[in-house]
């Protein structure tokens, strides 16, 4: 484990989770709810819980657990019974006029396109715009989100979902078929998605990923061939609430993996218009608390209350999130009261931090879960070598 020191306005953050930023690109973080704003550098104040949640989700197994010997029953979720509306203020809290987040995280996301998110900038993003079927909770469980229910066989290998109904940003209604679509997109070897092994558990969806085999033995099979191999991928909407996916063997931790960003809806008709230019603002299509504004590069990213979200509107009615990697530069904006959080602080600054009769209340230290690994590059002629290898573990 880790540990990240973050600074936050313990005005803004109070009854709220952020994630602080960190540039391991091993999962996504939780997805700040809906939280005043001041106007002003804020109060100093004792803080009764740990704003911070943690950016990273556990690593999957890489075996799969033995198959259940009785079916699980359905996982419910309670249905919404009226129009998502702003999430009520603490008791005594008041409220900001202009409901606006500023975070900064290190460095600008590559893409939003979920199918080739591979860093923790970009998860963040994904959090914000996309609902998947199921979604993390604080203590890393997942719990329903557009699925509103679930089955799974007795050999634990067939998931059915039940969708509740949910819109896009656009106003259409979400379906099965934009997960069919989303899933078998992961999978697709032209697509070439860093985390398309995130679904090699589903039956089908490694031999489609592989079927151009590798820049050192290249495969050309045909159109048709690569057809075939996609319609064997074992993802299926069996109408516009009913989806279906079988697992090659029994993995317990299947739906942990679909809360991952990369596993959010895709909208098929949206990204055959626009291509490679989908996710422009101007172009993007989404289902999450939060739409895409606006994206200055190298500046900063801009999300705006998504109206058609199915779950409690936020409160926030914006999010602006910085590119910043320097610390002293977050620092120094945060102390300006330009940034509501800043992750990240330099180490040279806490004893100050430490002994300053507001900043002492508004550092936060979270634990942080990661993994720290060093490889061999077996490509290397001395590393290709066993026996090398092995002296190295001795």
């Amino acid at each position: 484990m880790t540990r990240r020191k973050v600074l936050a306005g313990i005005g803004l953050l109070a009854g709220s989770t952020v994630g602080a930023s960190v540039l391991a690109a091993c999962g996504a973080p939780a997805t700040p709810t809906a939280a005043p704003k001041p106007t002003e550098a804020p109060k100093a104040a004792a803080p009764t819980t740990a704003p911070a949640a943690p950016t990273t989700a556990p690593a999957a197994p890489t075996t799969a657990p033995a198959a259940p010997t009785a079916a699980l029953k359905p996982t419910e979720a309670p249905k919404p019974t009226e129009a998502p509306k702003p999430t009520a203020a603490p008791a005594g809290a008041e409220l900001a006029k202009e409901q606006v987040f500023r975070f900064n995280i290190l460095g600008e996301p590559q893409t939003v396109d979920p199918s080739h998110a591979e860093d923790t900038n970009t998860s963040v993003i994904l959090q914000q715009i996309f609902c998947n079927l199921v979604r993390y909770k604080p203590d890393l469980s997942v719990e329903p989100a557009v699925a509103e229910s679930w089955t799974i066989s007795p050999d634990g290998k067939t998931y059915t979902f039940k969708l509740r109904d949910t819109k896009w940003s656009d106003g259409r209604p979400v379906t099965a078929k934009d997960f069919e679509y989303s899933f078998k997109r992961l999978a697709d070897p032209k697509v070439a998605s860093p985390y398309a092994n995130f679904i090699y558990v589903i039956a089908g969806a490694q031999a489609y990923n592989e079927a151009l085999g590798t820049k050192e033995k290249p495969l050309t099979p045909s159109d048709a061939d690569l057809q075939k191999l996609r319609d064997a991928v074992a993802v299926k909407a069996l109408d516009d609430k009913t989806l279906e996916i079988k697992l090659a063997s029994a993995a317990s931790f299947f739906l942990s993996i679909l809360a991952h960003g990369n596993l959010a809806p895709l909208r098929q008709d949206v990204i055959d218009k626009f291509g490679d230019k989908w996710t422009d603002p101007a172009n993007i299509v989404s289902n999450g608390p939060f739409v895409l504004k606006s994206w200055v590069p190298k500046s900063k990213i801009t999300l705006t209350r998504n109206p058609n979200y199915w779950d409690k509107a936020p409160t926030l009615e914006r999010i602006e999130l910085t590119f910043v990697t320097e610390d002293a530069t977050a620092f120094a904006s945060y102390q300006n009261n330009e940034l509501d959080v800043s992750a990240g602080i330099p180490d040279a600054q806490i004893p100050q931090i430490r002994n300053d009769a507001k900043l002492k209340n508004e550092i936060v230290e979270t634990t942080q879960l990661a993994t720290y690994y060093v490889g061999f590059n077996t490509k290397d002629k001395v590393f290709a070598d066993k026996r090398v290898r092995q002296a190295f573990q001795m």
